[in-house]
């Protein structure tokens, strides 16, 4: 991979399954939904089922490669994250809506460290299935009523490392 010069240092874009990687290692990030049309940042802790994503090409023919930011191949992807919240009303009221997932790792003394974002559609989830999201990522179900407990379909995922100079 090629590596982009920034500030004395380098930016590194990730694969899909890099990105995987450091999000099961990681568990505190934020989730950004929008509530009457503004955006709303709150802190979750999160888990990755330990299942591999399905990655697909992901077909964009609105999008040129031209007006493109980097120049990865866009992949659309068949993976999941399960998200711990307050309780929180506007994540109630965002469920079936798009949201999009933030973890980030920086060592300032180094310099460097790494940031994933995942971009898909989040569910609230209840009962049963609350419980079983909650112990596939390793928490005791019992505490589920305590929190809100929300599934995110990962449809696309983007992620860099950055190194010191």
């Amino acid at each position: 991979m090629e590596f982009l010069p920034i500030s004395g240092g380098h930016v590194e874009p990730l694969g899909v399954e890099a990105c995987f990687e450091l999000l099961r290692g990681h568990r505190v990030g934020t989730v950004a939904v929008t509530d009457g049309a503004l955006p709303v940042v709150i802190p979750v802790a999160y888990g990755v089922p330990d299942v591999r994503p399905d990655v697909r090409p992901d077909v964009r023919p609105d999008v040129r490669p031209d007006d493109r930011h980097d120049d990865r191949p866009d992949v659309r992807l068949d993976g999941r994250i399960v998200l711990q919240a307050p309780i929180l009303e506007v994540l109630r009221r965002s469920s079936g809506g798009v949201a999009a997932l933030g973890a980030h790792s920086f060592e300032s003394a180094l310099g460097s460290g790494w940031s994933v974002s995942v971009v898909g559609v989040m569910h609230a989830l209840s009962g049963p299935e609350a419980g079983a999201a909650a112990r596939s990522i390793g928490l005791d179900d019992d505490a589920a009523p305590r929190r809100l407990l929300l599934e995110m379909s990962a449809g696309h995922i983007v992620g860099w490392r950055f190194t010191g100079g």
